[in-house]
């Protein structure tokens, strides 16, 4: 975070930087805003001046300065230096340098979003990550990114416009329609509060630009006017039809009225006979207990009250029985589905059943977009089964397949439980080089810092 004498210098430049702008004189105009955003790297309002000043300069030609390959190479080295050490201060300052050269540059704007990120500056890394867009508008990784800063930043409802785009581009994910049910139960639990009648409140707040653009305006006077009142005259009249409980379903959910949604998808199930329909009423089911669960915990934290608390749990492995039982069944509607199986098997590791939770993991490795946690998974499980040597060579092929930048929670996970074994193993070394690969990202990890002092004391 920036000292206040920082902060004081940052506002100063930007100051001159404004002055200089209002002369014409850009090269100045974005040294000042350049040096109000490295004082100040969390401030958005100098990121966005300096953009505009380095467009100005080249009259927003899209394209930046001329012979800009050679002038980037220099920078580019930089940049990978910093990130080697993760250097956050070091690569935003180099990124920004580029992005005086070129100021559309992709790789530059996503440096500036991972220096952001990895020091919490979510707004600035949204402001870099959506400058990277304009380039690649249907970059669905790109699109993920930016969605999850936006989660981030408890933004649910421009999120869930974001994976519906998403959704678009890749109708066959099936992960997708449950990220957006994930979204629509943390924007229900951030608008409740412990009081039931504060949350019955907040989720009864004006309509959202989301919920009007969705067809979920407030109050109805009449037919037409409110879609859930005109979904529920068309149930009555025709009352053998599931598709209007289905809308109805779905409606009531975006409006965090979770329970009345999952009755009302259950109904359509029955009426159906659909599979698929049965899975959304489950889907329903369980983010409304899972809404309860979270509900509950966090009053028992905030009174403190011991019994509240193992209430809580009891209800939580509840809910994991529950998830076990669906997911079972849809293991088996769904062989191919790897995403399915990757679930059970943790849901079966946190319940150390170790040898059912192995075969899921295993076979949830071979699908790209899960194997790096799928491995760490499975070395966990292989660990909790007491076959080291085993759970060493999972964590050493996820290594290979984990983005420190985009994973870095599962990079320090990994290095840490290899810098375990190695320390059970008298590898007092390979020991201390997995807790530095730890610190190197995360300082505050669990006792990494603390182990790797001992080690050192015993060298």
């Amino acid at each position: 975070m920036a000292s206040d004498r920082d902060k004081e210098i940052a506002k100063k430049s930007w100051q001159h930087g404004n002055g200089a702008l209002s002369k014409q004189n850009f090269d100045l105009a974005i040294q000042m805003y350049y040096q109000a955003a490295q004082k100040d790297p969390g401030n958005l309002l100098y990121r966005q001046s300096l953009r505009g000043a380095e467009r100005k300069k080249y009259g927003d030609n899209g394209t930046g300065a001329s012979m800009k390959g050679v002038k980037l190479m220099g920078v580019k080295g930089r940049i990978k230096k910093a990130r080697s050490k993760s250097d956050w201060a070091a690569l935003d300052g180099a990124a920004e340098e580029g992005l005086k050269i070129d100021p559309w540059d992709t790789e530059m704007n996503l440096a500036v979003a991972d220096a952001a990120e990895a020091r919490e500056h979510y707004e600035v890394a949204k402001f870099a990550v959506d400058a990277a867009l304009a380039r690649n508008k249907e970059d669905v990784k790109l699109l993920t990114r930016y969605a999850n800063l936006l989660e981030e930043l408890e933004e649910f409802e421009p999120a869930l416009v974001l994976w519906g785009q998403i959704k678009k581009l890749t109708p066959d994910d099936p992960n997708i329609d449950r990220k957006m049910t994930q979204l629509h139960t943390s924007k229900m639990i951030n608008k409740t509060q412990a009081d039931e009648g504060e949350g019955t409140r907040a989720m009864q707040q004006a309509a959202t630009a989301y919920d009007e653009a969705s067809g979920l305006g407030g109050g109805a006077d009449g037919p037409g006017q409110d879609p859930i009142a005109d979904l529920q005259r068309q149930i009555r009249k025709q009352p053998d039809d599931p598709n209007p409980r289905v809308r109805l379903a779905d409606l009531l959910f975006k409006k965090g009225k979770l329970k009345e949604a999952a009755a009302t998808m259950k109904e359509a199930a029955e009426l159906s006979g659909d599979l698929s329909i049965k899975e959304r009423y489950e889907d329903m089911m369980l983010a409304d207990l899972r809404a309860e669960v979270d509900a509950s915990k966090q009053k028992a934290r905030k009174l403190k009250d011991e019994k509240r608390m193992e209430r809580a749990k009891k209800y939580e492995a509840q809910l994991t029985e529950k998830e076990i039982d669906i997911l079972t069944r849809r293991a088996e509607n769904h062989p191919k589905n790897m995403r399915v199986k990757y679930d059970l098997g943790t849901r079966l590791l946190a319940r150390r059943e170790v040898a059912k939770a192995i075969p899921m993991l295993q076979q949830a490795t071979t699908d790209n977009r899960l194997e790096s946690d799928a491995r760490v998974s499975l070395g966990e499980a292989f660990l909790l089964d007491g076959k080291r040597p085993l759970a060493k060579r999972q964590f050493l092929n996820a290594l290979e397949t984990i983005d420190v930048h985009e994973q870095a929670d599962l990079f320090c996970k990994c290095h840490y439980a290899l810098g375990r074994l190695a320390e059970e193993a008298k590898e007092i070394r390979e020991a201390e080089k997995h807790y530095s690969e730890v610190l190197g990202v995360d300082y505050g990890y669990r006792d990494a810092n603390d182990r790797l002092t001992k080690l050192a004391d015993q060298g």
